[in-house]
Formats: structure tokens, sequence, C-alpha cells
């Protein structure tokens, strides 16, 4: 069915207008929102759908087919246009209204504010910006984590809060415009459809670290302690910060490798092989408990055989159950790497016990190490062969996702999207109001019509002034 689907578009490739026509055609973008929510991977391979996501993600044809030059000028200029772009948006827009009202040779920068908004919200040029926010926020981490901790909050912890407080925003508003774009469609929000890019998943974690963990504590420690020294709150907020650096490494250089087709794919690969590698390790985890417990129980049983006796050795387990099963599980799971104190270990009073227990480590470290290691490498090389059989599938996918996003991504920068987002939002809900007060005036008129008609018709008086 998916190979009779994309039979559909194999015209298009001949057909020069009606392919113009399909890449500028807005009903595309539900294609490719249904596509994506019914994972049609095979789909996104296809030479159109590449075309329509390749004009889209490089801004149309007349920058797709930019000379290099031209493109490496507007590549760097997003270095400085992460912070002069409100200068440029002025200037734009003053050139374009000096151009329309005097004419001449001002005609050139007529319509500059609209050509300098529509380069503003490619998506490519939006992801730079991103990517490059979220190299400035990883730089601010980076040396919070190699500066020793302090009571009060230092400059770059106050640009920090500034920062992910703009991430914030984002994420809301990433939510309230999916949400809003399927209440069109007459359907629900779900967890899904946030996080079909998986890169949000780190994003909210992100967030949600630093304001409910980081800041309350780093909030107390500046209120109520007088000192960093002993502080065991700062030295936690301080683990914290180091989380949210690794998950910010995560994020800022995985997002930029997944663009590379050649390394986009390897990545794709990994995240697939993490998760067939959970199931695994659920697999050790159960085994060892399994067989923590039966030697836990030899060992405590023991001690309850040569209790009172006098003897040069002391039992393994010579206090609570609890603490034998520990020390056994610990043991176990050392041994999978190969940091244990291997059979010493299990040395104790009784021979028979000693003996039993090794057979049981035996039998452990026999499904764990040569069964469930080996089905381990299996499994993760024929997950990783299954990918790279449809490396280009898998990839094609993932940046379309990646495309999708980015277009109906804001695109103000963090942290200066604080005040775009309100502004925009503040504006829509005053345009909504203002409609509903016109809707209510129109709908009072409309009646006020309908009864004066229904009076003309019955031929009835109306009362004076009315």
């Amino acid at each position: 069915m998916e190979e009779f689907t994309l039979r559909f578009l194999d015209p298009l490739k001949y057909n020069k207008d009606k392919h113009d026509t399909f890449l500028t055609n807005p009903e595309s973008d539900r294609i490719l929102e249904t596509a994506i929510k019914h994972e049609q991977k095979k789909f996104f391979d296809h030479p159109i759908i590449v075309d329509l996501l390749t004009e889209r993600w490089y801004g149309g044809s007349s920058y797709r087919k930019s000379s290099k030059l031209r493109w490496l000028f507007l590549s760097i200029w997003c270095l400085f246009d992460i912070v002069l772009f409100p200068v440029i948006f002025l200037s734009a827009f003053l050139l374009g209204w000096t151009a329309a009202r005097v004419g001449g040779k001002m005609t050139i920068f007529k319509g500059a504010y609209k050509k300098y908004k529509h380069f503003f919200r490619i998506p490519y040029f939006i992801f730079v910006r991103d990517t490059l926010s979220y190299l400035a926020l990883l730089a601010m981490h980076l040396a919070i984590c190699l500066h020793p901790s302090q009571i009060s909050f230092s400059s770059l912890e106050w640009v920090m809060l500034l920062f992910l407080l703009g991430r914030f925003f984002n994420e809301v508003k990433q939510i309230t415009d999916v949400a809003r774009k399927l209440s069109e469609n007459n359907e629900k929000l779900t967890l899904r459809d946030y996080v079909r890019d998986r890169w949000n998943i780190l994003d909210i974690a992100i967030v949600l670290i630093f304001f409910t963990a980081i800041l309350p504590l780093r909030i107390g420690t500046w209120a109520v302690s007088k000192s960093a020294t002993n502080n065991r709150v700062l030295v936690f907020a301080g683990y914290l910060y180091g989380l949210n650096t690794m998950l910010l490494t995560f994020r800022a250089f995985g997002s930029v490798l997944e663009t590379s087709k050649g390394v986009g794919t390897i990545q794709i690969a990994l995240f697939h092989i993490m998760r067939d590698a959970a199931v695994v390790v659920f697999h050790f985890a159960a085994i060892t408990l399994a067989f923590s417990i039966a030697i836990a129980k030899v060992f405590v049983a023991e001690t309850s055989m040569v209790k009172g006796e006098i003897t040069d050795k002391k039992p393994l387990c010579n206090t609570t159950g609890m603490d034998c099963w520990w020390k056994t599980a610990k043991h176990l799971g050392w041994s999978l790497l190969d940091l244990s104190k291997e059979l010493d270990f299990f040395n104790s009073v009784d021979s028979f016990s000693v003996t039993l227990s090794r057979l049981l480590y035996a039998a452990y470290l026999v499904m764990a190490l040569i069964l469930l290691i080996n089905m381990l490498i299996a499994l993760l090389s024929n997950t990783y062969q299954r990918v790279q059989d449809n490396s280009r599938n898998e990839w094609a996918f993932q940046k379309a996702i990646k495309i999708q996003t980015y277009r109906n991504y804001h695109p103000i920068p963090v942290p200066f999207n604080i005040i775009s987002i309100i502004a925009v939002e503040v504006y829509r809900f005053l345009r909504k109001k203002a409609h509903e007060t016109e809707e209510s005036q129109e709908s009072q008129v409309s009646l006020h019509l309908d009864l004066f008609l229904l009076l003309c018709i019955t031929n009835v008086r109306l009362p004076s002034g009315y």
C-alpha cells in the first residue's frame, strides 16, 4: 500500500509545472504532518518530497540556488544577526517605507522589510541561530562547573537564568502552537505530538531540572546559608548543574550532527541501539536480583546453623538479611565489570554453604556473561544493520521532523524571544477580544434588523424614540 501511494508522486518528476505547484501548495504541509504522525519513513525518501523539504529548509529556490559565496556570506551573517536583528528590522522597515514614498533610485529598497523578514524566518537560519544560542548557554554552564560554588548568585548565573527562561518560553510556545494546529483539525494534543522531535525531551528535562531543582536550591542557600563550607544543599545544586551541562552537551552537538547524512545515520542507529540495550539491561537486573536473593538466603540460613560455634572464620552474613542481600547484589553487579573480589567474597564458616554459593555464582556468570552478553552483542549488531539498511529512510524521516519543527519555530533567538513571545501573545489576545466584540456587535445589529423586519411584516407600530 505504501509503494502504491508513492507511485502517485512519480508523475510530478516529469511535469515541471505540476512539480512547482506541488512545492508551493500550502496543503502540502498537511500531507507532511500526516506522514510524520503515521511514521511513513519511506515517503520522505521520495525525490519529490526530498525537493519539497529542501525548498522549505533553505527558504525557497531563490536561496537554494544561490552561489556558494552568497550562501557562505549569509551563514556568517547569522553570527551578527543573532544580536543585531532589532536594528536591521527597524532599518529595513524605514528603508522600505521611504522607498515607497520617495521613489526614484530608492525603489531598489522597496520591500526591504518583507525581504529581510522572509530571510529571518528561513528554517535553516533559525536552526543556526538556535544552535548558537545553545552553545552560548553551554559555555556558561561549563564556566559554572569549573568555578567554585558560592552562596550569592554570580552575574553569570543571572544571565543563565535569562537564557533558560527564554528556553522555557520556547517550549511553552511550541506546545501551544501544536495544540492550536491540532485543534483546527479537531484533534487533541498528545505527548507523542510534542516529543516526535526527540531533542524536545532533553529541552524539557533541562528546563525542569533548572526551575524545579537548581533554582529553588540556590534561592534557599542564598536566603539561609552564610557559608559555602560543608553546605550539602549548595553541593547538590552543583551536582545538578553538572547534570544539566551533560544534557546540554548532548543537545547542542547531537542536533547539529544529525543534520549530516553520514553522521546522522550512525547517530540514529545509536538511539535505536540504546533502546534495545535497555531491554537487555532489564534482564541483567532481573537475573542479578534472582541470584543475589538465592545466594543471600544461603548465608542467612548458615548464620542460624553456626550460631554459638567457636571458629576462626566469620560468617559472611553476620548482620541483617537486607544488608547481606545488598552486599551480594553489589558483588554480582561488579562481577559483570570484572571489578569484584571473585570467589574470595564467598569464603565463610560452613564449607557446604561456600560450595553452594560458588555454584550459584558460576551459574549466574554463565547466564549473565555468556548468554546475555552474547545476546546483547547479537541484538545490537542486528539493530545497527537494520538501521543501516534503511539509513536513507531513517535519516530522511528525522530530517523532515527537524524541518517541520524549525518551520514552526519562533524565529527570535533566545533570550530575546522573551519579549517577542509575550508581545505576540498579548497582540493575539487583544485581537481575539476585538474580534469577539465585533462579532457581538454584529449579532446585536442583526437581531435589531430581524426585529425591525418582523414588526414591519406584522404591521406593528414601533414605540416613539426606538
